[in-house]
């Protein structure tokens, strides 16, 4: 289904991405990423970031939204997060609950600033659980939990698609 504006693009971009429940996800629309940039970028991140390990780089413009709900083929503002996991069908759970392919979303100063998707799960220490998120316009990364740029704050919620 495509929705076009009469003399202009459609307002959901060349790749319209919609809800399970089939409403319209607005996107950020973005140029191609600069790929040498996104390479040195990506090995400043991973000097301050040791532990983390570098999945993929892409030239193509997607954010941590568009790796988790719209399968890497858009940007999508973290502002509509909520929309998002409401419309999907996404339950809030406790942190002792979460298990791999739950959702963890970052606040820095009390705004929503990020989220990943939880891989694997360590019971003995939660926050060394591991999750795969993309870093702004940069690489996708395979991380420790709470082991993210500072500008993502920290991981406070956890929602889950599954079914209790």
């Amino acid at each position: 289904m495509e929705i076009q504006i009469p003399g202009g693009e459609s307002p959901l971009g060349k790749n319209p991405v919609f809800t399970r429940l089939g409403n319209p996800i607005p996107q950020l629309i973005e140029d191609k990423n600069d790929i040498e940039l996104i390479r040195i970028r990506a090995k400043e991140l991973l000097n301050w970031h040791p532990m983390v390990q570098l999945r993929s780089l892409s030239p193509y413009p997607y954010n941590c939204m568009g790796l988790i709900f719209a399968a890497r083929r858009i940007s999508i503002s973290i502002d509509h997060i909520n929309f998002v996991l409401k419309e999907d069908g996404y339950k809030s759970v406790k942190l002792s609950e979460i298990i791999a392919g739950d959702i963890v979303v970052y606040r820095f100063n009390n705004e929503l600033s990020h989220v990943g998707l939880i891989m694997e799960v360590n019971r003995t220490l939660l926050m060394n659980s591991r999750v795969i998120s993309k870093w702004g316009r940069d690489g996708e990364f395979i991380h420790f939990m709470n082991d993210v740029p500072k500008l993502y704050g920290e991981p406070v919620e956890y929602y889950t698609d599954r079914e209790r």
